[in-house]
C-alpha cells in the first residue's frame, strides 16, 4: 500500500523511471550553441557518444548524445544538441535502480 501511494504521489517521476528502465530515449539536457564536439575524423557520427557533464547541483552526470545540429559556417560548430541523462558518476545507472532509489538519486 505504501508503494502505491508513493507511485501516485510521484506519478510523473514514475513514468520517467519506467521509460529509463526500458531504455527509451528521453531528452534531459539541451545544450546551446557555440561549442564543438571533438569527433577526431571527418565523417564519424558522434550520436550515442557517452560524456560526463557537470550538473548545476554539483554532481557529475553521465550523458548520452541523442541528437545535434550544426551551423553551416563554420560547419563543425554545434547549433543545438540533446542529451539523455543515464545516471551520476560513482553511482548506479538509472536503469539498474528501483523506483525508491531513483527518487533518492534525482533529489
Amino acid at each position: 500500500m505504501k508503494r502505491i501511494l508513493l507511485i501516485l504521489k510521484n506519478f510523473h517521476q514514475y513514468r520517467l523511471w519506467k521509460l529509463r528502465v526500458k531504455e527509451k530515449s528521453i531528452i534531459d539536457l539541451k545544450s546551446g550553441c557555440g561549442y564543438y564536439i571533438p569527433v577526431g575524423f571527418i565523417g564519424i557520427n558522434p550520436i550515442g557518444r557517452i560524456e560526463k557533464i557537470e550538473m548545476t547541483n554539483g554532481k557529475i552526470g553521465i550523458c548520452k548524445l541523442l541528437n545535434y545540429q550544426t551551423f553551416s559556417d563554420p560547419w563543425d560548430m554545434i547549433k543545438e544538441s540533446h542529451y539523455q541523462l543515464l545516471g551520476f558518476d560513482n553511482e548506479k545507472l538509472f536503469k539498474d535502480v528501483t523506483f525508491e532509489e531513483y527518487l533518492d538519486l534525482i533529489e
